[in-house]
């Protein structure tokens, strides 16, 4: 597995979850939030983020599996549980919104993006295996560095002729906007207290 920062994410998710919650914040007397939010450029970023949180939160549950079965203390990845848990609800928080009512056309360049991000994970893991990025307060392995906007912009590169040259695949794949789930994590107590629940975490193991 990737030996990640798991403080540098968890302080990611709450910067990056923040800024989203203020950008979509509706002010007293405003109308309420739509229930299927507009596809803009800044969608697709909350989307590219939820991805890095939840490739994050993945890769704590494959370390806690590998303690598990190799440490001679396998009750220590019961450590990695509780940021495991705040960036797993962070991804699907920032993912959510996107898969409201998605075309079937943004489905396959999603698809598309997803695969050309593994295919380079693969490839850099391979030719820089021990190689890091010093972003500010940690370090994210090079391969994810790479491999990530690789897989942003394959996918919205292959999104531009399939909407205008596959026009029967723009209808709606589905309509999840009446699920209760979903609106839950659009309401913003839900994201206030999960911004705050996300700050007391970072602050637990930046300090570990």
């Amino acid at each position: 597995m990737f030996q990640i920062n798991i403080a540098f994410f968890l302080l990611g998710a709450l910067i990056f979850f923040t800024t989203k919650f203020i950008s979509e914040l509706r002010l007293w007397g405003e109308e309420s939030p739509p229930k299927v939010p507009r596809m803009w450029a800044g969608t697709i970023f909350f989307l590219w983020m939820g991805s890095i949180f939840l490739f994050a939160a993945l890769n704590i549950v494959g370390v806690m599996i590998e303690i598990a079965f190799t440490s001679t203390t396998p009750t220590h990845g019961v450590f990695y549980l509780p940021p495991t848990i705040v960036l797993l609800v962070v991804s699907i928080a920032f993912i959510i919104p996107v898969f409201i009512r998605p075309t079937i056309n943004f489905l396959i360049a999603v698809l598309i993006g997803l695969g050309a991000t593994l295919i380079s994970l693969v490839i850099f893991e391979y030719l820089y295996p021990y190689g890091y990025v010093d972003i500010m307060f940690g370090v994210i392995p090079l391969s994810m560095s790479c491999a990530s906007p690789i897989g942003l912009f394959t996918g919205l590169i292959s999104y531009v002729p399939l909407k205008y040259l596959v026009k029967k695949y723009n209808k709606y794949a589905w309509d999840f906007s009446e699920s209760s789930i979903i609106q839950l994590f659009r309401n913003d107590i839900f994201e206030i207290i999960l911004i705050i629940i996300t700050f007391i975490t970072a602050w637990i193991y930046i300090a570990l």
